[in-house]
């Protein structure tokens, strides 16, 4: 029952849910496979639509460690400076 209604709130755009299901398939929880490769793509998504700046972290950690993608530090650099701008922003980190 979760695990559908976590898709659908995704699909139709719920950054928070976005964020969850990517959880879910980094973590194989709900009945999901262990899915690295989905789990990047829901965060990558979370993070561009819905400006989830956990999902941003996610994201740029994914690319450094090559979880669901090849290992891209310049990439990761570049997720995680975004990362850290925001989050600044915020005012969560000093």
């Amino acid at each position: 029952m979760y695990k559908a209604q976590l898709k659908r709130r995704a699909t139709a755009g719920d950054p928070v849910a976005m964020y969850n299901l990517s959880a879910s398939y980094d973590a194989g929880r709900f009945g999901l496979p262990r899915d690295y490769a989905a789990s990047l793509a829901w965060a990558a998504t979370a993070a561009r639509i819905g400006g989830h700046v956990r999902a941003m972290n996610n994201v740029g950690f994914a690319f450094r460690h090559g979880e669901g993608s090849a290992a891209d530090p310049a990439r990761a650099y570049v997720e995680l400076t975004v990362y850290l701008d925001r989050v600044q922003h915020l005012g969560e980190v000093d």
